[in-house]
């Protein structure tokens, strides 16, 4: 009875929050090329710019968003354009300040020398390493949209001020000059996709448009606090008109934009948009060598600083999760990432005498939504990014299962041994983006299938003893690859001394 409560809870938020990830999981490479034939169409009449960016490379993900309209069911098709019509009501019955504008006041009173501009894909752990390492905490402050306030907790728990970035004038925003030439672009383009009826075709403008209008709000917002000079912008993926925002009015502003990896790779073509070239950056700082080389092969004139990763010592019994109730049994470490494999080798995994730990993705809270697992296997335990860093998720297990989810990385340079495995359809993602690296290229084991995963773990479950070899190894796997973590060239990118 329990599971079916499970069931459908989950079925119920799938309908009311429909999954674009779901969607582009049914096929990814087959349906992003599609994505890629068709933006040629709405990018071929869209030359609108906004600080010498075209509109439609900072609008790309939001339109690419949108597309999957296309692939959803006819319910979620309706939900999604209801959460437009909603919106666009709240924002025209909304009255008065709000908690974020009172922020935006705070902040004009106290200028700081750096803005980081955080969104779900821009890597916490990234941007705070740089604030720590590269500045006084009194003169950066973090700010996120109001739509990613959970991330605020996650930010004040390192002791850095939080801006939230509102507008409350949404509502009084009419497009013009540019803007307008933009929308009649990307209509003139969409009617020329043969692929998309009338009613989607409408959806991708409308949901486009919302999009233009957040990022004028953001542009906007960042102009303000960017106004006077002197204060730099940190950013990572530019990914949404939250981040463009901040890009767009950096740029109006003559400030430093300096690019914050959390990756150790490269991905071309995705996203298909020029702003990944980096070339609308004034520097970027980046964890591998791998990474300068691949950028500055795209644009020779990036600036870019390599601070690398921090590689630890670390022995296996370091650490112990209160859950665990059998200690001697072998702990496995997954992670909930974008491209799960979980649901193929969980079932599988869960009937070897082990204990299975899954970590949720940033910035956690969501451990609720996996907790059906824990229903399925009485061996599975999901421990919320919340309430475990990555060190001390890493500290209380004795191997990780991966090869394609970011988290790998750190755990390989932690000394975690990585048993490497990826699906096939990982494979061909990993064909078709040309990653300069992956995080399966670093682990101490390497498989190609399921059963050799099972056979694998079921050897180094019997033979725990190999861990601090097994350990010892996935360091210098590591080490091979990222160098260990050095902050002063960002003060050389940024012209200081060090």
């Amino acid at each position: 009875m329990k599971n079916l409560m499970h069931r459908a809870r989950n079925w119920l938020i799938s309908i009311l929050r429909p999954d674009q990830r779901r969607n582009w999981s049914k096929d990814q490479v087959k349906h992003y090329r599609a994505f890629l034939d068709d933006f040629e169409k709405i990018k071929g009449v869209c030359d609108a710019t906004v600080e010498n960016i075209r509109i439609h490379d900072l609008l790309e993900k939001e339109i690419r968003n949108s597309y999957w309209i296309y692939r959803s069911s006819p319910i979620e098709q309706a939900v999604l354009i209801a959460k437009i019509v909603l919106r666009r009501v709240g924002e025209l019955v909304k009255v008065g300040g709000t908690k974020a504008d009172r922020a935006v006041v705070a902040a004009r009173n106290n200028k700081p020398k750096a803005l980081f501009v955080v969104s779900p894909a821009t890597g916490i752990d990234s941007l705070a390493n740089v604030a720590t390492s590269s500045f006084e905490k009194e003169d950066v402050a973090f700010v996120c949209s109001g739509e990613n306030s959970r991330v605020q907790g996650e930010i004040q728990r390192r002791g850095f001020p939080v801006l939230l970035a509102d507008n409350p004038e949404d509502s009084k925003w009419r497009p013009c000059g540019n803007e307008v030439k933009f929308l009649k672009g990307l209509w003139a383009g969409l009617r020329s996709i043969d692929r998309l009826n009338y009613v989607q075709k409408l959806f991708v403008y409308l949901y486009t448009r919302s999009a233009l209008k957040s990022l004028h709000s953001y542009r906007a917002f960042f102009a303000d606090q960017l106004k006077g000079g002197g204060c730099q912008v940190f950013t990572g993926r530019p990914r949404t008109p939250f981040i463009a925002g901040a890009i767009v009015a950096g740029r109006e502003c003559n400030a430093e934009i300096i690019f914050v990896s959390h990756t150790i790779w490269y991905k071309l073509p995705c996203p298909v948009g020029r702003l990944y070239d980096l070339s609308i950056f004034s520097g970027a700082i980046l964890l591998t060598e791998h990474c300068k080389q691949e950028v500055q092969r795209v644009n020779p004139n990036v600036k870019a600083a390599v601070v690398g990763m921090a590689m630890p010592k670390r022995a296996p019994e370091d650490g112990q999760l209160t859950a665990v109730g059998n200690e001697s049994k072998l702990r496995i470490g997954m992670f909930l990432g974008v491209n799960d494999f979980i649901p193929e080798i969980l079932p599988r995994l869960a009937k070897l005498d082990v204990e299975i730990f899954l970590k949720t993705r940033p910035p956690g809270k969501n451990a609720s939504a996996f907790s059906y697992l824990s229903d399925l296997y009485e061996n599975v335990s999901i421990c919320d990014h919340a309430d475990f860093s990555m060190d001390r998720f890493c500290n209380s297990i004795d191997v990780v299962v991966g090869g394609y989810s970011n988290a790998v990385y750190s755990a390989a340079c932690l000394g975690v041994p990585v048993v490497g495995f990826l699906t096939p359809a990982e494979k061909l993602y990993n064909e078709f983006l040309r990653p300069v690296l992956i995080p399966f290229d670093l682990a101490v084991v390497k498989v190609s299938d399921a059963e050799e995963l099972i056979a694998e773990v079921s050897k180094i479950s019997g033979a725990k003893d190999n861990l601090k070899s097994l350990s010892e190894r996935q360091l210098q796997n590591a080490s091979n690859y990222i160098p260990e973590v050095n902050f002063s060239p960002i003060n050389r990118l940024l012209s200081r001394q060090g």
